[in-house]
């Protein structure tokens, strides 16, 4: 299974038409949003954690993930909250980045890694919920993003698709779970109650908000209209000047 940062790619590559990929690609290239099939947290995802040998006031170095973008954004984002001018480094590394932590403050892990790898690290802090507690909207983790031009029945399908895998969410979390000898109570609270799979105009304010933030702090190129792909009408937009950010 490919990484969010690796769809990403492929996507701007023209290798895909569609992909489920790290939410902050939509700021970065001519994307529509197909609506209701997103990866949010309203707080606590266990997605996208910091590991961290000392305090986040104390962070020097810093390994980003390599299989991430949107998380990678959102750490540097939340460090320039908690410590606006501090001097820290980032740096790029592989997706078993825990074996950064030798030569490295803290590391940021995101999927498998971030639920079971617990132990890692004196220090962790859980991004989604820090976003939320900062601005009290939920985190949208991913996308999917569709290129121009892709035939809008996928709308159709990527949502029938949803629909089939939510109703089926406990027994998946159980699947899951057995394939790889994992707690099924874990499992099944991180894909039930941690993680969201709606989109409500909470997430689409998340959004906004997460662009403007982004673009203030020259993360992301420019500002772009939410460009969303609809099964029965013409592409709809959302002005990202919209959102404030604080």
């Amino acid at each position: 299974m490919a990484s969010p940062a690796r769809l990403a790619d492929l996507l701007r590559a023209g290798w895909l038409h569609a992909a489920l990929t790290s939410s902050s690609e939509c700021f970065g290239a001519d994307y529509c949003i197909i609506p209701g099939a997103a990866i949010s947290s309203a707080s606590a995802a266990a997605d996208a954690v910091l590991f961290s040998r000392v305090p986040l006031t104390h962070l020097r170095r810093v390994a980003l993930n390599a299989a991430s973008r949107s998380t990678n954004l959102l750490l540097r984002l939340v460090l320039h909250w908690l410590r606006p001018g501090a001097a820290i480094t980032y740096e790029i590394r592989p997706e078993d980045t825990c074996r950064s932590l030798a030569d490295c403050d803290a590391c940021l892990l995101i999927g498998d890694g971030a639920i079971v790898d617990t132990d890692v690290a004196e220090y962790r802090y859980d991004l989604a919920r820090l976003w939320w507690e900062h601005t009290g909207l939920p985190m949208v983790l991913s996308l999917w993003l569709a290129r121009p031009g892709v035939d809008k029945r996928v709308v159709r399908l990527l949502n029938s698709a949803r629909e089939r895998g939510l109703s089926r969410l406990h027994a998946l979390a159980e699947e899951y779970a057995n394939a790889r000898g994992w707690d099924r109570t874990l499992v099944t609270s991180y894909l039930t109650e941690a993680m969201d799979y709606s989109w409500t105009p909470r997430h689409e304010e998340s959004l906004l908000r997460f662009g403007a933030e982004l673009h203030a702090l020259g993360l992301v190129p420019g500002r772009r209209d939410l460009c969303y792909l609809s099964e029965n009408s013409e592409s709809s937009q959302a002005p990202v000047e919209s959102s404030q950010a604080t």
